[in-house]
């Protein structure tokens, strides 16, 4: 009975200390998915700024002035 008692209890231990690992690696993941979003942002709006000024200096008026 001593041992399947043990056994129990180390089985419980390694699943709770399986889930509190699982749950610190979403929580890192999630940091990092946040990160990576903020990033896809700022590369978008950077993409906007570049299109708008490849079209300015793309500009027929401008061109006809060179």
């Amino acid at each position: 009975m001593l041992r399947l008692n043990l056994l129990l209890l180390t089985v419980a231990l390694g699943c709770a200390l399986s889930v509190v690992d699982a749950n610190h690696q979403a929580r890192k993941l999630f940091v990092e998915l946040d990160r990576e979003q903020t990033r896809m942002r700022e590369l978008e709006v950077e993409w906007g700024q570049l299109q708008l000024e490849q079209s300015t200096w793309a500009a027929h008026a401008r061109i006809e002035r060179i």
